[in-house]
C-alpha cells in the first residue's frame, strides 16, 4: 500500500494517526496516536489506546492515591512520564496547547499539588509512559509507505485509554472505514 501525499498534508499538531491494520510492530499495532508536536525537526505523539495495568501512585512516590489512567505512550524513553490534560496553561503554566481544550505537560510539582487538593479529576488527565517520536522526515516517509492514516482528533475520546479506540476512529474516518473490517488475524477471515 502506498500513502497519499494529499492525506499527509492533513497531518498537523492535534491530528490522530491511525496505524494501518496489517502492522506487526508491537508498539504500534492498531494504535491511535495523538500528535502533540508536528514540525520540520520531527514529530512527537502519544499512543491513546494501550492501557497499562499499573497505578500512577505505584510509580510516583508520594503521589495521591487517585485512579488516573496510565497508558503506554510509545517506545521512546519508556521510563519517562508525560501527561495530557484539560487543565490549561493557567493552572499548569508552560503546558502546551495541542487541540481544542487539550494540553500537554506543565510543571509536575504544580500538578502534584493540584492533585493533592483534589483539583485534578481523574477524567481531566491521562498519564503516559514513554512517547512516540519521529526524526525530521521519518513520519512522512512512514506515511508515504502506507503505515499511517490521518484523522481529525474530534473523532476520539482523547483521555479515555480505550483499547477499542482504533476501531472507533477507523469507522468514523471515511478514508479508513474499510480498515475496521480487516480482522486482527487474517486467517480468521
Amino acid at each position: 500500500m502506498i500513502g497519499d501525499p494529499e492525506k499527509y498534508r492533513k497531518v498537523r499538531t492535534g491530528s490522530l494517526l491511525l496505524a494501518e491494520p496489517y502492522g506487526t510492530d508491537p508498539y504500534f499495532r492498531r494504535s491511535v496516536i495523538l500528535l502533540t508536536e508536528h514540525a520540520e525537526a520531527g514529530d512527537v505523539g502519544f499512543i491513546l489506546n494501550k492501557p497499562i495495568t499499573l497505578n500512577l501512585y505505584d510509580l510516583v512516590e508520594n503521589f495521591p492515591r487517585l485512579e488516573y489512567s496510565l497508558c503506554l505512550g510509545g517506545p521512546v524513553h519508556p521510563a519517562t512520564l508525560h501527561y495530557l490534560h484539560t487543565l490549561g496553561n493557567i493552572l499548569l503554566p508552560g503546558a502546551v496547547h495541542v487541540t481544542g481544550n487539550l494540553y500537554w505537560g506543565g510543571p509536575f510539582e504544580v500538578l502534584r499539588q493540584l492533585a493533592e487538593s483534589n483539583e485534578v479529576p481523574p477524567g481531566s488527565i491521562r498519564f503516559f509512559l514513554g512517547y512516540a517520536g519521529w526524526s525530521a522526515g521519518q513520519l512522512q516517509a512512514e506515511f508515504m509507505r502506507g503505515d499511517w492514516g490521518v484523522c481529525p482528533a474530534a473523532k476520539a475520546d482523547l483521555l479515555g485509554c480505550d483499547p477499542g479506540l482504533w476501531y472507533e476512529v477507523a469507522e468514523q474516518c471515511e478514508d479508513y472505514r474499510h480498515w475496521a473490517l480487516v480482522p486482527e488475524n487474517p486467517s480468521d477471515n
